[in-house]
């Protein structure tokens, strides 16, 4: 086993498709986060490394604008949200935002698709729960709570195969941050799907339906994430961001969805 294999979390492992040098890129890409600021070109200039080297992005047209999108949407609707609601900003610094968007699903570079692994486990459904073990095995966990968990992982981890899979990772606390990049990554695709499709529910309605139409088992997981109430928790938490970054809702509202 190569030095860095051993930094991973043993039930990560068998999802991997990785090599040395990809492995430095990545957990370099990770070490960028710093909770006293974050030096986002040299984060950019190693995640386009790490995109150069993958073996695992079967479309980089694809997977790097949009990438590059969520990173640039997250930081603009965090910047709304905390100038409506102050009390929300140290949760949604621009420059922390940025970053949760630019590496949320970099899981993907090192993640196998079940035929290119060693193992023959296919990462890609289970991305963001893989994403939250390593994060947390790395001592990264408020990266974790503010970015993995997002999409329907949720919906993923709570169903028959995510629990036994999964038996030892619980569902991540509502918090703010998980919550705008959650609706924000279904905004985008390598556009920003407000410009032609409108309202954020019609996006959704897009993406969803497009999901349903390339992922035609019932079984497979992000299809029972959204079956199992994923899909309407997605139509809550966008209809949330889009009265917080109006300043529709009253503080009162906004501070019983996020002070406990």
């Amino acid at each position: 086993m190569n030095k860095k294999m051993a930094e991973y979390h043993e039930t990560v492992i068998p999802y991997l498709n990785t090599n040395p040098e990809l492995d430095d890129a990545v957990f370099g890409l990770w070490k960028h986060w710093n909770e006293n600021g974050i030096d986002m070109n040299s984060a950019m200039r190693d995640f386009f490394k790490a995109c150069s080297i993958a073996p695992n992005i079967g479309r980089f047209e694809h997977y790097v604008p949009h990438c590059l999108q969520v990173a640039r949407r997250c930081e603009e609707s965090g910047k709304k949200i905390a100038e409506n609601y102050p009390f929300l900003s140290s949760e949604l610094e621009p420059n922390q935002m940025a970053f949760k968007g630019l590496i949320e699903d970099s899981f993907y570079l090192v993640g196998g698709n079940g035929k290119n692994n060693p193992r023959g486990v296919d990462s890609n459904p289970y991305h963001e729960i893989l994403t939250d073990i390593q994060l947390r095995h790395m001592g990264l966990d408020r990266l974790a709570d503010g970015m993995a968990m997002h999409g329907v992982a949720s919906e993923i981890l709570a169903s028959e195969d995510g629990q036994e899979k999964f038996p030892e990772i619980s569902a991540p606390k509502r918090n703010i941050s998980l919550e705008v990049l959650t609706g924000i990554d279904f905004l985008c695709t390598r556009d920003w799907l407000p410009e032609t499709y409108g309202s954020y529910e019609d996006c959704l309605r897009y993406r969803v339906d497009d999901l349903r139409e390339r992922r035609k088992d019932p079984t497979h997981p992000l299809i029972v994430g959204l079956d199992n109430g994923g899909e309407e928790r997605l139509l809550e938490i966008l209809n949330k961001i889009k009265r917080m970054e109006n300043g529709e809702m009253s503080l009162k509202e906004v501070e019983s969805f996020y002070i406990r």
